[in-house]
């Protein structure tokens, strides 16, 4: 009667009634754990969005033609979040203290273009940064490099070499050879990926109209989008997974990919800016709807290229120490 029952089961109910325990689990726990709505109840939440803020400030300090007084907004709302984060946590985070550097750099910067901000800007920057009390805290100077100085280590040791690749949001006019980029993608074939499936599919996007379409839905390159002379968007093949434990290893796959690839750009004297592909589910169809990938592909990330310009900026971005995330277990 049982074995009976089971044969009139439709296989995607069966397929749910395995499936939906394991999809639940992700969702209550990233519900639980990530910062939600803005709730900020623990202390990597509030790093979190510090980060995320201070980071498109430091973007927009490189921009190849920053707006004056941009993000005013995003500095204010960056005070507040640090003085919130130091009320409860303290004074001793370094991802805190270059919070403040950048928002000390961001009044040199206006500063040097004779510009004028806000006076209540200025006070709550200059407020803030003695409530850390710490000399060592300076305006964060950004990266001025030239396009020989960039790649100037690129036939170095592997360590010389990982530390020279950068995002990059400017690129030169004229046109970049997809060569370059087939190249890259021939040699970023030697990663890695789950049970040797090679799931990971590239799409280079050419045409300038197109390519702008398509980031402004991505929404990440405000201010240097209409640069991008090449599109590559790197998908997922999902038709090559068998079970709801392989569900996030797309994301796995693509992500070792996306470094294997960025790096062989980087070798190829191709400049670009890597941008996820994490966004809503209306987003995602209206995306879909201007590319040409297979239903069966999930966007994993686009990266912006082009030419290097002679002379550029790049953002700081300070990596933390890796003794504030290593933990070694006997």
């Amino acid at each position: 009667m049982i074995k009976a029952f089971k044969k009139l089961v439709p296989t995607y109910v069966k397929y749910l009634y395995r499936a939906i325990p394991d999809y639940y689990y992700d969702l209550k726990r990233f519900y639980k754990y990530a910062s939600n709505q803005g709730v900020k109840d623990s202390e990597e939440k509030y790093i979190g969005h510090i980060v995320k803020r201070y980071h498109v400030i430091e973007k927009g300090l490189t921009m190849p033609s920053p707006r004056l007084g941009f993000g005013k907004e995003v500095v204010l709302d960056l005070i507040n979040l640090c003085n919130q984060y130091i009320d409860i946590y303290g004074t001793t985070n370094v991802q805190l203290h270059n919070a403040i550097a950048v928002l000390l750099a961001y009044i040199e910067f206006h500063k040097d273009k004779s510009f004028t901000i806000a006076e209540n800007i200025v006070t709550a920057i200059k407020l803030l940064s003695q409530r850390v009390n710490n000399s060592d805290v300076l305006p964060q100077q950004q990266i001025h490099i030239t396009k020989e100085e960039y790649f100037n280590d690129i036939n170095k040791s592997f360590e010389a070499f990982s530390n020279s690749r950068k995002s990059v949001r400017n690129y030169a006019s004229k046109d970049l050879p997809i060569e370059k980029i087939l190249k890259a993608i021939e040699l970023a074939r030697n990663t890695p990926t789950s049970c040797n499936r090679q799931s990971n599919r590239i799409y280079i996007y050419t045409n300038q109209q197109k390519i702008q379409e398509i980031l402004k839905l991505q929404g990440g390159s405000r201010g240097f989008l209409e640069l991008a002379n090449k599109l590559i968007i790197v998908t997922n093949e999902l038709g090559v997974y068998e079970s709801t434990r392989e569900r996030k290893q797309g994301y796995i796959d693509g992500g070792i990919y996306t470094m294997n690839l960025l790096y062989a750009l980087h070798y190829n004297k191709v400049v670009c800016c890597v941008l996820n592909c994490g966004t809503t589910k209306a987003n995602d169809l209206k995306i879909r709807s201007l590319i040409s990938i297979r239903d069966s592909e999930e966007l994993i990330v686009m990266i912006a290229c082009g030419e290097a310009v002679e002379n550029f900026e790049i953002a700081s971005s300070p990596r933390i120490p890796t003794e504030n995330f290593i933990k070694i277990i006997e």
